[in-house]
């Protein structure tokens, strides 16, 4: 239920009709390739390969201490729902990490690099061709990991610095 969950403090909000454009209009992410079909709840997008939806610039600047991630998504093998890298897609980056992604393991792994990676481990596999929902929450120093409803785990010394300074795709 899209309206139960809205807020207009949000910065962005994404349902994918048929396009980037998010639900506020302000903030179109640019799309390399990823297509929009059903989903969960409504449409969602599609990855193969190298394909991907890049943040706006303007949102990669806008916390260095609070931040908050959500999103339903779907995979039978390991890789990135969410990370960053310092350079604009498609040139190869110096500097990369995952923040949200599937380990080879099928566990939900979500951490930022700020001269180590610190993380937050899934005990559950999703690899499972099942719709799954994560939200990530950092309100620095803490991050949080919820994964279908339940609390998976902390850390403390949440670095997102790092998000600020490079691009941030889907």
């Amino acid at each position: 239920n899209r309206a139960a969950v809205w807020s207009n403090s949000y910065t962005s909000v994404w349902h994918f009709n048929a396009d980037g454009t998010d639900a506020k209009g302000a903030n179109t992410l640019a799309n390399n390739g990823a297509t929009f079909a059903a989903g969960k709840l409504g449409n969602a997008a599609s990855f193969a390969s190298n394909n991907r939806l890049t943040w706006p610039d303007n949102l990669s600047t806008s916390s260095t201490t609070t931040m908050t991630a959500s999103a339903w998504f779907k995979t039978n093998a390991a890789g990135v729902i969410w990370g960053t890298q310092n350079t604009t897609y498609p040139a190869g980056p110096s500097n990369y990490t995952g923040v949200v992604y599937v380990d080879t393991n099928g566990k939900l792994r979500a951490g930022f690099w700020g001269g180590s990676i610190t993380q937050v481990v899934s005990t559950a596999s999703v690899n499972d061709n099942a719709w799954h929902f994560f939200t990530f929450v950092v309100n620095k120093p803490n991050a949080y990991l919820y994964l279908d409803g339940g609390y998976v785990g902390t850390f403390n010394n949440a670095s997102i610095s790092y998000c600020h300074e490079l691009r941030i795709y889907l």
